[in-house]
């Protein structure tokens, strides 16, 4: 069924470009996918894409990491409203679906400079977001792990769009205001999966993007309100509130699953030079309760030589968890087994399955076999504080159509 759903599921693309589409009049239909797989031999850990997920590759190859099928549409209804319809067939979409829809939305072009779209849309988080599932629009079997660990990805909403030239440049920003639910999946090793079901009815941020010659900057802050449900958590919480010690309720003040708000800043480049480039990335993820902070950089570099783009890449990913154990020093027997079971339980509330401390070196290449299909080959030698050291091998086919 998995395999069906990848062959005959719709997705698309928000990348349009001629060699994308076929015009029907007001219609343009663009189509992208990805066949492809990922390999690492330890099987007491699972390599996932995000933390939306738990599929992937655990002491296996896996098609789950990579492989998807995509499809979008765009109707030009009037000289000033259109319509964007975009869909992804893939084993890891979110909330488990097999078909998932990541854009429905209209747009109204005001005048020259401003547009207003509405619908169902995909937060500007990176520098890729608008091209996020096209693999083959960028040289890296897969994108950074950052884009794996953000919590929201898609909105429902309103977005006011401006666009003009500046000097010898191109200027596109956007504010924006939505909502939105999703889940992600905490893997514990040795204890299994639970879910988080979380609901932002407060998702609002801006985004800016300057091109100018072989120069791209692209900038976001995202600032949000949401809350958090899992049995797990909650039944955690439940029993820590039963043993009525101030000291520990003291302590599960920052544990609050309600009214959480975050902030996120995203700041990226990219450089074209002669057949080569160079791009960066940064990222900055705060939130006021037991999830983990988090902070990550990456630097990508290629070089053209005929069909083939060696490139070469470099990544940290950095996280702090808010729990201290309570002290037990020189309370009574009695008292320090109630605030043991406490930590125990509250280091299940903050552990590492969201805590991720590591870098990773990846080498690879791409070959581009015509201007519609790209076959990359890919290395990854991951090193994590907390964890197992993983090295992971991918390779993809990439087509557009």
């Amino acid at each position: 069924m998995k395999n069906k759903a990848l062959i005959i599921g719709t997705i698309l693309s928000l990348y349009s470009t001629s060699s994308f589409s076929t015009n029907m009049d007001f219609l343009s239909v663009n189509g992208f996918g990805t066949l492809g797989g990922a390999y690492q031999d330890n099987d007491q850990v699972l390599y996932r894409d995000s933390i939306h997920t738990d599929k992937g590759s655990q002491g296996d190859f896996s098609f789950d990491n990579y492989s998807v099928l995509g499809l979008q549409l765009d109707a030009q209804a009037t000289d000033k409203l259109s319509f964007t319809v975009q869909g992804i067939a893939s084993p890891t979409n979110s909330n488990d679906k097999a078909v998932k829809i990541t854009w429905a939305n209209a747009k109204y072009k005001l005048n020259n400079n401003f547009d207003i779209r509405a619908g169902l849309m995909i937060a500007p988080n990176f520098m890729f977001s608008d091209i996020l599932n096209v693999a083959y629009s960028y040289d890296t079997v897969r994108l950074p792990d950052m884009y794996g660990l953000v919590t929201i990805n898609d909105y429902t909403g309103a977005e006011l769009i401006y666009h003009n030239d500046i000097g010898e440049g191109y200027l596109s920003s956007s504010i924006f205001y939505g909502k939105t639910t999703d889940t992600l999946k905490a893997v514990i090793p040795g204890q299994g999966i639970f879910d988080i079901d979380l609901d932002a009815q407060s998702v609002s941020g801006i985004s800016i993007k300057y091109i100018e010659n072989d120069l791209t900057l692209k900038g976001s802050y995202i600032r949000s309100t949401m809350s958090v449900d899992s049995d797990n958590i909650n039944n955690i919480l439940s029993y820590l509130s039963t043993l009525n010690l101030p000291i520990i309720t003291n302590t599960l003040g920052p544990a609050n699953t309600r009214d959480i708000e975050s902030d996120y800043f995203n700041l990226g480049a990219r450089y074209d030079f002669e057949n080569a480039y160079v791009q960066g990335e940064y990222i900055q993820f705060k939130i006021n309760n037991f999830l983990p902070d988090l902070s990550s950089w990456n630097l990508t570099s290629g070089y053209m030589l005929g069909d083939w783009t060696p490139f070469v890449s470099y990544s940290e990913v950095e996280s702090k968890t808010k729990f201290t154990p309570i002290s037990t020093q020189g309370l009574p027997p009695q008292v320090a087994a109630s605030i043991t079971a406490a930590n125990q339980g509250l280091s299940q509330v903050y552990r590492g399955w969201l805590t991720v401390d590591m870098q990773k070196v990846s080498v690879g290449t791409r070959y581009d076999i015509n201007d519609n299909f790209a076959l990359k080959f890919q290395y990854d030698k991951q090193d994590s504080k907390d964890a197992d050291d993983l090295e992971i091998f991918s390779t993809a086919l990439n087509f557009v159509f």
